[in-house]
């Protein structure tokens, strides 16, 4: 006889949790309860209590995963279930603050080039910058811009044999500054059920604006008469790129994450505008020249990565 009151009130138990309803928590815990009222920003419920009593409590939606909600007619028939997934973002806006170093090892590969190849080299690294702003439409997917600053520049001097036992000096100092801004999209992954560890993915498309500054003093013998030949020259060009980003994040604190990351920004310049200035009075300007050989403008970054959760 026990047996049989035993599996009754089982089979009674497990009835009158199925005709109930469910909110499931950001940290996956399940209340069994009665839901009163659904608000754009919160849920009442009531739970039954130990003793039979019932008690009202609330919500907030930004807590709740997921919900089932059963309405009273359909209880009693147990026809129609609603079930609806929640998918609230947990913050509307994510800006991240990046910084590191930054190669373009293709930068001067056809470009014509009148110093040693290890001046040319130490300008294919800096350091860069770079920020973004994103409006997450759901827990994984938002939309915003991202801008990168990089510069690089180097300072050296060479020493060339003019006439037997006889050496010139030649200095150059050069200065590049990359420019970039577009719209993009951030892909957010939570890899574990607390999310402190994220893998955020990012694309973007949009222009980039290369600046590339030199100054060389060239000296000049003749005639037991010893000069410099000064040129300061100037090259700007803007060209679209393409940029793609991932990192992986820790969250510090609940506004606040820290991580590594690295992007990859493609971009060739064909058309570019120079200016030149010189000894004795010389000037030469080309707007909107077209180069025989484009120059490539990708990069690597390696980024220390700060991000900010409102």
């Amino acid at each position: 006889m026990n047996k049989y009151l035993l599996f009754s009130l089982f089979l009674l138990q497990a009835f009158s949790l199925k005709a109930w309803d469910e909110i499931i928590t950001d940290k996956n815990d399940t209340i069994y309860c009665k839901i009163v009222s659904i608000k754009d920003d919160y849920i009442r419920y009531e739970v039954t209590n130990s003793d039979g009593s019932r008690s009202g409590k609330m919500i907030n939606m930004n807590q709740i995963i997921e919900y089932k909600y059963i309405p009273d007619e359909a209880k009693t028939i147990r026809r129609n279930r609603n079930t609806i997934h929640f998918n609230k973002p947990d913050n509307l806006w994510e800006v991240g603050l990046s910084t590191g170093y930054s190669n373009t090892p293709w930068l001067f590969d056809n470009m014509q080039t009148s110093y040693p190849d290890e001046f040319y080299s130490k300008l294919k690294t800096g350091l860069h910058l770079s920020l973004s702003a994103h409006y997450m439409v759901f827990n994984f997917l938002g939309v915003g811009v991202d801008y990168s600053f990089l510069n690089m520049s180097h300072q050296d001097s060479f020493q060339s044999a003019y006439q037997s036992m006889f050496y010139i000096t030649t200095s150059s100092q050069s200065r590049q500054y990359i420019n970039y801004a577009g719209p993009s999209l951030l892909f957010k992954q939570n890899l574990d059920k607390k999310h402190k560890i994220t893998l955020n993915e990012s694309i973007s498309g949009g222009f980039l604006f290369y600046r590339l500054e030199e100054q060389n003093s060239n000296p000049y013998y003749e005639s037991g008469i010893y000069y410099n030949i000064n040129t300061n020259s100037l090259l700007t060009g803007t060209s679209l790129a393409g940029k793609i980003g991932i990192s992986a994040e820790y969250k510090l604190l609940p506004y606040m994450s820290l991580g590594l990351g690295g992007n990859f920004i493609y971009s060739t310049l064909k058309k570019v505008n120079i200016k030149s200035k010189g000894t004795d009075d010389y000037e030469e300007e080309l707007l909107n020249y077209e180069l025989n050989e484009a120059i490539n403008l990708s990069r690597i970054d390696y980024s220390f990565v700060l991000r900010f959760h409102f």
